[in-house]
């Protein structure tokens, strides 16, 4: 596992924090599934980040790179909504006649979600990099 940095973590952190407000404003409910919905979007995320970092995609170019990313965006989504749907059907009893559309409603959501993540943490990233090259840093 790569170093976790408190900038980096900081941000996860009140990113998917906030994202757990918006849903809880948007649709009140006393049950956990949103926290659920949050606490599996951090993880798939953080193992996003990781997949990324060990295989070097965001040093490859920017077509080949980018492809590698969307494809290991897309499977992470995937098992995401795979987790949270197995996570309901446990811990709720969440059974329908409908249960493959719940299934790829789960895994539509993640990918919108983590397709943003990617987006600014590849921002973020190459920011970082382009300070570092001029001669600033950025803490974290």
């Amino acid at each position: 596992m790569s170093k976790v940095s408190g900038y980096y973590l900081s941000c996860q952190v009140l990113g998917w924090g906030f994202l757990w407000v918006v849903f809880f404003l948007a649709f009140p409910s006393k049950d956990t599934r949103l926290l659920w919905i949050v606490i599996v979007g951090l993880l798939a995320s953080h193992g996003l980040r990781e997949a990324i970092l060990r295989s070097g995609w965001l040093k490859l170019s920017y077509r080949m790179g980018l492809t590698r990313v969307f494809i290991a965006t897309a499977a992470t989504a995937f098992a995401a909504g795979l987790v949270r749907w197995i996570v309901f059907r446990l811990i709720y009893g969440t059974y329908s006649q409908r249960s493959l559309i719940i299934l790829l409603d789960a895994v539509v959501d993640y990918f919108a979600l983590l397709v943003s993540w990617v987006c600014i943490y590849c921002i973020c990233h190459y920011v970082r990099n382009e300070r570092r090259a001029v001669g600033y840093t950025m803490k974290g």
